[in-house]
């Protein structure tokens, strides 16, 4: 019996230590995000507490902050989100500057904005000799310049009061991939098409029977009605 109950013990000893999963902490940064999203108010306060995060968070989460960042102002290319984004972007872990440079084609997908575009040109520079983090830039630049700046990633419409599904879903599809950047860009950078069902056009150009663009038309209609 004493034979057996050493074995046991042993046996015990021997049993490697279980580890923690803490992905759950990126999630609920995302989260956050997706409770503010859509409202001004919300989403200034999401951004002082992500700000927090990249400050005295733990590695796996200041990797996620610059997602959720991102999915606060979607097509939207706010001075303030580029310019931290940028900073992020010039991380020493690479992880985060993969998040960052991402979210910053998330907010200037389809926008033509100047600025970023610039900015982007200069981390194409900066990361000549980073495959992974120049492979991003240049999608990003892609992003940003999408359909000659005709197609948006915004999931909202008629002034935020009508939200998307499909494009949310998009969207966090591809955020949710991007937790593991290096793993998504050696294997599964094609998941980067979910991104497909959040795109929409911008504006509409009427046709008539001919096919030949009836947009001067109604111009012409709007301003008889309008009285000009």
């Amino acid at each position: 019996m004493t034979c057996f109950a050493a074995e046991g013990a042993k046996e015990e000893e021997v049993k490697p230590p279980v580890e923690s999963d803490d992905t759950f902490q990126i999630f609920s940064v995302i989260a956050v995000t997706l409770i503010a999203m859509g409202e001004d108010v919300g989403a200034e306060m999401s951004l002082r507490q992500f700000h927090c995060l990249m400050h005295h968070g733990e590695p796996i989460i200041r990797k996620s902050a610059p997602l959720a960042i991102g999915l606060v102002s979607v097509s939207n290319p706010q001075l303030p989100i580029l310019d931290t984004l940028s900073k992020y972007s010039h991380d020493n872990d690479l992880a985060v500057a993969l998040n960052a440079i991402f979210a910053m084609g998330l907010v200037g997908a389809g926008t033509n904005n100047a600025r970023l575009a610039q900015m982007l040109r200069q981390l194409a520079g900066y990361y000549y000799k980073e495959p992974d983090c120049l492979f991003m830039v240049r999608i990003m630049q892609g992003l940003v310049h999408m359909g000659k700046g005709t197609i948006g990633l915004n999931p909202f419409f008629s002034y935020r009061s009508i939200v998307s599904r499909p494009a949310v879903a998009g969207l966090l599809g591809t955020l949710t991939a991007f937790t593991d950047a290096k793993h998504f860009l050696d294997k599964y950078h094609w998941m980067m098409y979910f991104l497909v069902t959040a795109m929409y056009p911008r504006f509409l150009i009427a046709v008539n029977k001919q096919l030949v663009t009836a947009r001067l038309m109604l111009l012409d209609k709007s301003r008889t009605i309008s009285g000009f």
